[in-house]
């Protein structure tokens, strides 16, 4: 069981994007939780007014909404009841037990997938703390559940089993293409270790979605807005696009930024590798081309080109360390690398070798530091919004002397 947490700012936000999966045939309602009616006769707005009741308890905490998946094995299928049973019981061991939530049962994708809201504003108005909520909470959590449901263990896992690629392409026609496109976007922007516009661009290319910044003078561009659309075998767009703003995420071009400050740092040790792993590859004696050397160790290659055919970048994908690495960033010119990667005779390496830089200056580490800071409070837990704590003792006076 994979769990993914999402700690945000609009439970209405939540709601409306898994009561839209329930009008459009993709998602039930399976359990509402402490709502004192059955989940088939509560209506949108008394399922918002339970959560917005509680809220207001305590308006000084802004992030307030807990938003969670819970993700299974493709070759689980586990009936309505013990999915119940298994929502409640990661609910009470992560301590929302006590809380009203409701459970979604998703069914766009090929694995089964439940959908959890909840407030972390209790009855009291104290809220509950989110701080640490999924290495201290909900990870001895899942590692209970697997045992206790006998469910597929995701930790140790291969990538390859089914269990932890839960993304597959996109195909124009069939495939829902707003919540096909959403889910690909989403989970790309969240988990991958991408730093730019174009690497971003080459990780959704391939499951045929694509990124569009919207045509010189739109006020998409202008308002830094994002346009993704699927596309075909040949990169063409089809279909409608999809608005940034759109996505539950909202992963628009300000967003993206402030999460690829944050790759800089913690995907650097993959960068690290796969750029090693490139140089061995590049260097050995082999008939095979490089690409297929590459490629049987589980890196993808994917090649930007420009309007007249030429070779603007060469991107290398881990997707089970979730990584990208741009040949154009890190020294390498990428037509030469290019006809290096297909050629199939033995590669000499002649003149200085491209160096990346791995090691940080002090300012360098300072500033991303700052930035990771600034993502992990403001964006996910917003610290900032919390009362500040009340010294409650009394400062004894001091005597004067006669």
């Amino acid at each position: 069981m994979v769990v993914k947490i999402i700690c945000g700012k609009s439970i209405k936000g939540a709601l409306h994007y898994n009561e839209n999966k329930v009008e459009k045939g993709t998602a039930i309602l399976i359990l509402a939780s402490r709502f004192a009616m059955d989940a088939d006769d509560l209506s949108v707005g008394q399922k918002l007014e339970r959560f917005n009741k509680l809220i207001s308890r305590n308006p000084k905490i802004k992030t307030n909404c807990l938003h969670l998946s819970l993700n299974f094995a493709r070759e689980e299928q586990l009936s309505l009841n013990t999915l119940r049973h298994i929502a409640g019981d990661y609910m009470r061991r992560i301590g929302f037990g006590d809380q009203p939530y409701l459970v979604y049962l998703h069914k766009d994708a090929a694995h089964q997938h439940l959908h959890i809201i909840s407030t972390n504003i209790a009855k009291s108005g104290k809220a509950i703390s989110f701080h640490n909520l999924a290495r201290d909470k909900s990870e001895p959590a899942r590692k209970d559940i697997e045992k206790l449901f006998n469910l597929v263990v995701a930790q140790g896992r291969q990538h390859n089993n089914g269990l932890l690629v839960i993304l597959e392409p996109v195909y124009y026609g069939k495939n829902e293409t707003k919540a096909a496109i959403s889910n690909i976007v989403r989970e790309v922007a969240e988990t991958y270790k991408y730093t730019s516009l174009q690497e971003f661009d080459a990780l959704l290319k391939q499951f045929n979605v694509t990124i569009d910044r919207g045509s010189a003078g739109s006020i998409t561009r202008q308002r830094g807005g994002l346009l993704y659309s699927i596309v075909d075998a040949d990169g063409n767009k089809i279909g409608v696009p999809v608005k940034a703003s759109d996505i539950y995420t909202k992963p628009v071009l300000s967003t993206l930024k402030k999460k690829m400050e944050v790759n800089k740092v913690t995907g650097l040790a993959q960068r690290a590798i796969l750029f090693r792993v490139l140089n061995k590859t590049l260097a050995r004696s082999s008939i095979q081309q490089p690409v297929k050397v590459l490629e049987n160790l589980g890196i993808k290659v994917r090649v930007l080109t420009g309007t007249a055919g030429q070779v603007e970048d060469v991107f290398f994908i881990d997707n089970q360390k979730k990584s990208i690495l741009s040949a154009d960033t890190n020294g390498f010119n990428p037509a030469t690398l290019h006809q290096q990667l297909w050629s199939a005779q033995q590669v000499v390496l002649s003149g200085p070798q491209p160096v990346i830089d791995f090691s940080f200056t002090e300012q360098k580490t300072m500033a991303f530091t700052a930035a990771l800071f600034s993502q992990l409070t403001e964006e996910t837990y917003d610290f900032g919004n919390q009362p500040a704590p009340v010294d409650r003792k009394k400062k004894k006076k001091k005597r004067r002397k006669p």
